[in-house]
């Protein structure tokens, strides 16, 4: 879109909590990070850092911040503490200082099909190079080749379980991503003939539900006495 993104930060919690409170007067709504695992509507067990909100709203005298999650249709309330603790997690990978995205407005310059053309192509290159093996065709080559190794490992059952959770509980919409990635793809195809020329809505839904059923043997096998990971089973 070109334009400029960067979390604010902050070391004291209480400040960006009045910060927080300061930009929703004032009408904006907010992006903040957030760890899972303190959203009361989730019930998580496990951490999971990283996660995107917005807060739209506030309520003083009940301590209540109103939000929205991913496909969620209704808002939710999160108590004061339970949102400092979310936005302040240390039970994960990134360092969430209560990281908060919430500009006065968004605009964005150029060629509006360019910009979305450009954006899917990125996004097409991310997942197809080959220099790293943590996300992308990569990783998915080395997730298969591991998971032969599963019914070795002692905590293979929340393993099996935690996959499940991630490709098609954890924010994602449902297929890891796919379901989402579809509706934009959809979306976009009013503004670029050539995505619904080439057909990528409906490859995205065929993935999705590919997804959705490596999820579903997954927590299938979750809940055996030993995982079946033969070719044709979970693999």
């Amino acid at each position: 879109m070109g334009f400029p993104f960067s979390w604010e930060q902050f070391d004291d919690p209480e400040q960006s909590e009045k910060y927080l409170c300061h930009r929703l007067d004032e009408g904006k709504p907010a992006l903040l990070r957030t760890d899972i695992y303190h959203l009361p509507y989730y019930r998580s067990n496990t951490h999971f850092p990283g996660h995107l909100i917005t807060a739209w709203g506030y309520d003083r005298k009940e301590k209540l911040f109103f939000v929205t999650d991913t496909e969620r249709k209704d808002h939710w309330a999160v108590p004061f503490d339970k949102m400092c603790l979310a936005r302040y997690s240390n039970g994960g990978f990134i360092n969430m200082k209560g990281d908060m995205f919430a500009p006065d407005s968004i605009e964005f310059s150029g060629d509006f099909p360019q910009i979305i053309k450009t954006a899917i192509i990125r996004n097409s290159m991310a997942l197809t190079d080959t220099s790293h093996d943590y996300y992308g065709l990569n990783a998915l080559y080395k997730m298969k080749k591991e998971m032969r190794d599963w019914p070795e490992i002692e905590d293979w059952k929340w393993i099996a379980r935690f996959t499940y959770q991630v490709i098609e509980k954890r924010g994602t919409g449902g297929c890891g991503f796919r379901l989402m990635y579809h509706d934009f793809l959809k979306q976009a195809s009013q503004f670029v003939s050539e995505i619904a020329e080439s057909g990528l809505a409906q490859m995205m839904i065929e993935a999705g539900l590919a997804w959705r059923d490596l999820a579903t043997a997954l927590k299938e096998a979750s809940e055996e006495d030993g995982p079946d990971v033969r070719p044709g089973k979970v693999v």
